[in-house]
C-alpha cells in the first residue's frame, strides 16, 4: 500500500493555452499540444492524411482552390488552369498564383481571382466560358476577387466584391440572372470603409449579406423590391477580417480571422459591439503566439473551413520564417475557449495535407463529408483519415503540461511515481516517450511501449521538488491512441519558509 497522496489529472479537460506565466493554469491544461484532437472526451492522436491522387497535376502546380460540383471536383492551378478531377484541363490563361473564387449559382459555377475577366461553367463536356455581360469597369487589373451567391425574398442575384482599383465598388447581377452583369443590368452599391482595402469579402449569414473590410463589417438591406432604395448600415460590432478565405461558417455562426492575429465570433461580436470582446482566444495565451510564432508577410495566405467530421474550425496559417502553409490551428466548437484549441502541423520530413494552399469540403457518399487540402505541388489530401499517418510516413504527437505544484506550491514533494491511462486503438503497439521536468530541470525520457487496449503504464521517479509537469510524445507511423489521464504519486515533505514580518 503507497503512503503518500495521489493526485489526479483527467485529459477529459483542458486545451491549448500557452501563457508564458504558468502558475495560473490548470494542470488539465497544455502549454504546448500538437497532433491531438480533443474528442469523446479525451485526448486522442490526429487523423492521418492520405494522398488522393496518384500523380501530381501535370507540371505539379500549386492548387489555387478546388470545389465540389457536380460529379468532378473542380480547381484552379497557380499557372493558370482550370480543371474538372486530375489532368482534365478546361480552361487556362487565369493567371499565376491567384487565390481563386469558386462560387455556386444554379446549376453553374462562377470563377474569379481579379486577375482577370470571371468565368462561368455549366458542369458539361465544355470548358469554362467568359462572362458575356459584366460592368465596363471591370478591365484589367480590377476584376472582381469574390463571388457570393445571394437573395432576399423573390431576389436572387450573383454579387461581386474585392476590387483592386475601386475596392468600395459591389455589383449585384440581374435579379436571378447571374450572367447579366452589364452597366445596365447590375445594381451597384459604394461602401466608403474608411481605408484602402476597402471591401475584401462577404458571406451569407441568416438571410443577411455581410461585407467585410480590414477593420469594419457592413450589413447590406436588399429587402426592397426595387433595388434603388438597397443600402446598407454598418456592422454593430467593431472587427473585419483579412480575406474572403479567413471567414469560416460553422452551422450557426460566422467566424473570422483578423489582421491583428485575433479571431472572433460575429454573433458574438453583434451582441457585444467589438470583436475583441467577442475574441475566441481570450484567456488561452494564442493570441500572443500568433504573433511571436506566425509569418504576417503571408497573411493574405491564411485560410479557414468548418470540419463537420470534428465539428471544429480550420486556420491553415504560414509559421515565421517559412514562405509556405504548413501549420492548422483548429478550435473545436463545442468546448469551453481555454479548452477548444489545439495546433495540427505537417512533419519536417514528409510531405503532408496540412502543407494546406487551399482546402474544401468535399461529399464522398452517403454522410460521408471529407475535407480535403491541395498542397504545392500539384497533389490532393484527405484530413482525418484512420490511418494515422501522413502518406506512408509518421508525424510527432506530443503534448506538455504547465508546472503544477498540485495544489501544494509551498510544499517540497518527492514525486515518486508517475501514470498514465492509455488507450491503443490499432493493432500496431508504439513507443511513447515521457519526460518529467521538475522545477524547469529536464530528466531522461522514459519509453513505454503502449499495446492494444487500455492499459495503466508506471513511470518511476524518486525526485524532489516543488512542481512537477511532464511532456507526452510519439512518432509511430499507424499508431492510434488516446490519453485519458496521468496521476502523480507523490509524498509531501517540508513547506518553504515564510519570511518574516
Amino acid at each position: 500500500m503507497y503512503i503518500g497522496q495521489t493526485y489526479s489529472i483527467n485529459f477529459s479537460n483542458g486545451g491549448l493555452t500557452p501563457l508564458k506565466n504558468e502558475s495560473i493554469l490548470k494542470p488539465t491544461q497544455m502549454i504546448e499540444c500538437r497532433n491531438f484532437n480533443l474528442q469523446d472526451n479525451t485526448r486522442i492522436v490526429r487523423g492521418g492524411t492520405k494522398l488522393m491522387n496518384e500523380e501530381p497535376v501535370s507540371d505539379s502546380p500549386r492548387i489555387m482552390n478546388m470545389f465540389d460540383f457536380a460529379t468532378y471536383i473542380v480547381f484552379a492551378t497557380s499557372n493558370g488552369y482550370f480543371y474538372k478531377g486530375v489532368n482534365q484541363g478546361i480552361g487556362s490563361g487565369l493567371g499565376t498564383s491567384k487565390p481563386t473564387s469558386i462560387e455556386k449559382f444554379g446549376n453553374k459555377i462562377f470563377i474569379c481571382n481579379g486577375n482577370i475577366a470571371p468565368y462561368y461553367w455549366d458542369g458539361g463536356a465544355g470548358d469554362i466560358v467568359a462572362m458575356p455581360s459584366i460592368p465596363s469597369s471591370w478591365v484589367s487589373k480590377n476584376y472582381p476577387g469574390q463571388f457570393i451567391a445571394h437573395g432576399k425574398g423573390n431576389s436572387l442575384r450573383l454579387w461581386a466584391v474585392d476590387f483592386a482599383t475601386t475596392p468600395f465598388n459591389v455589383f449585384a447581377s440581374k435579379n436571378g440572372d447571374p450572367l447579366s452583369f452589364g452597366d445596365k443590368d447590375c445594381v451597384v452599391l459604394i461602401i466608403n470603409t474608411g481605408d484602402l482595402y476597402g471591401i475584401v469579402a462577404g458571406v451569407v449569414f441568416q438571410d443577411n449579406l455581410i461585407l467585410f473590410g480590414r477593420r469594419k463589417a457592413y450589413i447590406v438591406d436588399d429587402s426592397a423590391t426595387n433595388p434603388a432604395y438597397w443600402g446598407y448600415f454598418e456592422s454593430p460590432w467593431e472587427g473585419g477580417t483579412i480575406s474572403w478565405r479567413t471567414l469560416v461558417k460553422t452551422p450557426n455562426d460566422i467566424i473570422s480571422m483578423t489582421e491583428d492575429f485575433d479571431i472572433y465570433s460575429v454573433s458574438a461580436a453583434s451582441q457585444y459591439g467589438d470583436y475583441q470582446t467577442a475574441s475566441l482566444l481570450q484567456g488561452t495565451g494564442l493570441k500572443e503566439w500568433m504573433r511571436e510564432n506566425l509569418e504576417d508577410t503571408y497573411i493574405t495566405q491564411f485560410h479557414g473551413i468548418y470540419d463537420p467530421i470534428l465539428r471544429a474550425v480550420r486556420f491553415f496559417v504560414v509559421r515565421k520564417d517559412k514562405q509556405e502553409i504548413d501549420t492548422c490551428l483548429l478550435y473545436f466548437i463545442d468546448r469551453p475557449l481555454t479548452e477548444a484549441w489545439v495546433i495540427h502541423d505537417a512533419s519536417e520530413l514528409s510531405a503532408s495535407g496540412y502543407n494546406a494552399s487551399c482546402s474544401a469540403l468535399i461529399y464522398a457518399g452517403s454522410g460521408d463529408y471529407q475535407i480535403w487540402t491541395g498542397d504545392y505541388d500539384g497533389n490532393f489530401w484527405k484530413l482525418n483519415d484512420n490511418d494515422k499517418q501522413d502518406g506512408s510516413s509518421g508525424f510527432e504527437s506530443t503534448f506538455t503540461s504547465p508546472s503544477s505544484p498540485l495544489e501544494a506550491p509551498r510544499s517540497m514533494k518527492r514525486f515518486d511515481k508517475l501514470y498514465f491511462d492509455i488507450e491503443v486503438f490499432s493493432s500496431i503497439q508504439g513507443e511513447i516517450k515521457i519526460t518529467p521536468i521538475i522545477d524547469r530541470v529536464q530528466y531522461g525520457a522514459f519509453t513505454i511501449v503502449a499495446t492494444e487496449g487500455r492499459k495503466f503504464y508506471e513511470i518511476p521517479l524518486g525526485y524532489l521538488g516543488y512542481e512537477l509537469k511532464f511532456k507526452v510524445s510519439s512518432n509511430v507511423s499507424g499508431f492510434n491512441y488516446a490519453v485519458h489521464q496521468a496521476m502523480v504519486d507523490f509524498k509531501p515533505l517540508t513547506n518553504k519558509p515564510q519570511l518574516e514580518q
